[in-house]
This record gives structure tokens, C-alpha cells and sequence, in this order.
């Protein structure tokens, strides 16, 4: 299919010559062609910001495993998803939801900012700082570690490898 420009080279309506302008049809013809480019590339300049500001939903089987995800996490520490999604600051609340944050990352291509909308977050950043913290104290924590390898490891069979987009040995966070 011709994109806009290109049917912009041949005219759109057939200008006859006015008695008396000369040229000037051709130049009002070649004036529209300019101006209908340009509108074009505004188009695709909005419509590129549009993608990048409200990206596609993730896909359906993300969408799937992290809710598979966030049923586990509210399970282990005996939350509800409501509980975990809350705005409270509680450690109660607090570390599951880190955790949670933690294995979305870990096992499903989302970004940090599908992820704290599946967290009700308001930023990214929070994802990303709650992502090091677990990092972190499972490195210092053992009984931590070893709960949440458990964790990892019942999520193994249901195809729990870490996603090619967010590998478990980073040192980005």
C-alpha cells in the first residue's frame, strides 16, 4: 500500500489553468503537496508518541504467569491481592509486594512499569528499588534466600526460567 507521500505525487484533483495566473496553479498545487507532507510527518511523529506513552497490553500468557505469580506470593505470606496491591506500608504488606516485584521481574517479560501497574504502584522506580532490595537480602538472609528459592522453585514447572529480557545475574540493580 502507497503511504500518503507517494500519492501525493500525482494530483489529487486535476487543476485546470486560470485565465490570467500563469504558473500559479502549479505553484498552489506544489504549496498543498509541501503542506500535506508535512502533516503527514506530524501524524507519524503522534502517532509514534502514542505508542511509546500507552504501549500494547503484555501479552496474554504474561498476563497469565503473573497473576500465577502474584496468587503464590499472596499465598506464602497468607495476603490477599487487594492487601498486596494496597497502599499501606506495613512490613506485613510490604515485603510480599517486593517479592512480588522481585519474581515478576525475574520471570515474566514485563517492564518495570507493567509491573508496578500490576503492583498499583505510581512509578517504576519503586520496582526497581524493590527489585535490589530482594537482591540483597537474599544475599545476607539465608532462611530468606532458601523461602524464596522455594518460591522459584514452584514456579519452575510451570515454565519458571528467568526471561531472556530480565536475567537474574545483573548488576544494573
Amino acid at each position: 500500500m502507497k503511504s500518503f507521500l507517494e500519492k501525493m505525487d500525482r494530483p489529487i484533483v486535476a487543476l485546470a489553468p486560470l485565465p490570467g495566473r500563469g504558473g500559479e496553479a502549479a505553484a498552489e498545487l506544489h504549496r498543498l503537496r509541501r503542506h500535506f507532507a508535512a502533516i503527514e510527518i506530524l501524524l507519524r511523529t503522534a502517532e509514534a508518541e502514542l505508542q511509546r506513552i500507552s504501549p500494547l497490553p503484555p501479552p496474554a500468557h504474561e498476563r497469565r504467569r503473573a497473576q500465577q505469580i502474584l496468587r503464590l506470593v499472596c499465598a506464602e505470606w497468607a495476603v490477599s491481592l487487594e492487601a498486596l496491591r494496597c497502599r499501606a506500608r506495613p512490613e506485613r504488606y510490604t515485603q510480599p509486594r517486593q517479592v512480588a516485584a522481585f519474581l515478576l521481574y525475574q520471570h515474566c517479560d514485563l517492564t518495570t512499569k507493567e509491573i508496578a501497574d500490576l503492583l498499583a504502584r505510581k512509578d517504576h522506580s519503586t520496582i526497581v528499588y524493590s527489585v535490589k532490595k530482594i537482591k540483597t537480602r537474599r544475599a545476607i538472609e539465608a532462611p530468606f534466600a532458601a523461602r524464596l528459592a522455594r518460591l522459584e522453585k514452584t514456579l519452575a514447572p510451570y515454565g519458571g526460567q528467568p526471561s531472556t529480557l530480565n536475567p537474574q545475574p545483573s548488576t544494573a540493580l
